[in-house]
Order: C-alpha cells, then structure tokens, then sequence
C-alpha cells in the first residue's frame, strides 16, 4: 500500500499521508505539515518538518553554537557541533546508505596531567542509546582548539531521527566528564520505501535501532 502511494505521487498525483509515524513520513512525503491543535506550525520540507516537531523547535537539528554559553567546566568548553553529508556540507537529513560526518569543536585552557578523551552518544527519537562512539587514540593533553571528527559509515543506521550527544571526558583517576550535552545534534535518516537496493521488496517497518548492512553467504549442503 505504501509502495503504491509512493508510484502514484511520482506519477503526478498529490498523496495526502496523516501519521504520526515519522519514519514513514520521511519515506514517503517530499513535503510535511505539523498540525496542533488544529492549527498549522510548520509547513516545509519533511525533515525540517519532522525534526522541529522532535525538538519542539527549541534548536536548530544539524548545527550548534555553544560559544555564547558556558558548557564545560575549569578545563574545556564546548564551542560548536555540526553533522554534516560526505561532501561537508551541513544537512539535516541523508539517505540511509549515505555516510555521516559528525564533527565537534572545543578549547582546552587546563590540563593538569589530563588525557581529554572526545565521545559522542547517539539514541534514537524513543531516546534509546544506539552506540557511542570514543576517539580512544588521539589523546590530548595541550592548550589550544581542536575539532574532533567521527565518520559514520552508510548503512548503519535504521531509517528514522537520530539525537547525537556531544561530550569530552578524562580517566586518569577514575571517569571524570567534563561536558555532556545531550541532544545537541540531531539528524534524519531516510529510506526510500521504492530503493531495493536497502529493503528489496519490503515495504514496511525494519525494527531496530541500527541496521548495518552486513556481508551474507548462503551454501548449498
């Protein structure tokens, strides 16, 4: 049914989709309206759409200044956060076989025999944690700025908004966290409900809050 919506829309007809299914909603429509109360606020493009009705339009989904604000404490402070496409550009969503660049930027003032560790946690829109990713090899442990850079591969995440946390942290005596920020990025993964090349002739939900394309070898015995 979902398949024949999406045929009929290309064909030239306007589909009108109602749900409160966000990962359908972005694989089917190219244009969303969020509805309150019987009123309209906002009417754009679906993952614009989808990501203001997940953070209450309280903060811009792929970009983040953190200068103007004190996040951090006596050691570090967190200056920005931006997700970006394979080309470097910041988005607000990518197809689901498209890779992610996660990128967060910081001063250090003080390190006192510190070892600042930058980490970044991902949850899905139910806030469960999918994975967190830590740059355990490039320590650092100078004054100065710096840009932590995290690539994610296409084909990892399942289809649906994701909530990346931006954090730096230091173990010389035990788990000291310096900043955490939860829910400072956020990104929209789409799968097209017609691209075989991700869900063959499935048409429906793929649970899960990660979904990797991995290698398979079938055998005759």
């Amino acid at each position: 049914c979902l398949g024949k919506m999406e045929e009929v829309g290309k064909a030239g007809r306007t589909v009108i989709f109602v749900s409160h299914s966000m990962p359908t909603i972005t694989s089917l429509c190219d244009r969303a309206i969020l509805v309150e109360s019987g009123r309209v606020v906002r009417d754009g493009s679906t993952s614009e759409v989808v990501m203001h009705y997940y953070t209450s339009g309280q903060s811009s989904p792929a970009s983040a200044d953190f200068s103007g604000k004190q996040v951090g404490d006596a050691y570090v402070r967190l200056l920005k956060g931006e997700i970006k496409n394979s080309k470097g550009d910041v988005v607000l969503e990518v197809n689901i076989s498209e890779s992610v660049i996660v990128e967060m930027t910081f001063e250090i003032f003080q390190t006192a025999n510190l070892q600042f560790v930058p980490n970044y946690y991902f949850y899905n829109a139910e806030g469960v944690c999918a994975f967190v990713a830590v740059e355990y090899v490039s320590k650092l442990n100078k004054v100065g700025r710096y840009v932590a850079v995290c690539h994610i591969p296409g084909g990892l995440f399942n289809e649906g908004a994701y909530f990346v946390a931006l954090a730096l942290s230091s173990f010389e005596s035990g788990v000291n966290v310096h900043f955490f920020e939860r829910d400072a990025l956020s990104i929209n993964i789409v799968d097209s409900l017609i691209d075989t090349s991700t869900r063959s002739d499935w048409a429906g939900a793929i649970p899960g809050v990660v979904r990797p394309k991995l290698l398979w070898e079938t055998h005759e015995l």
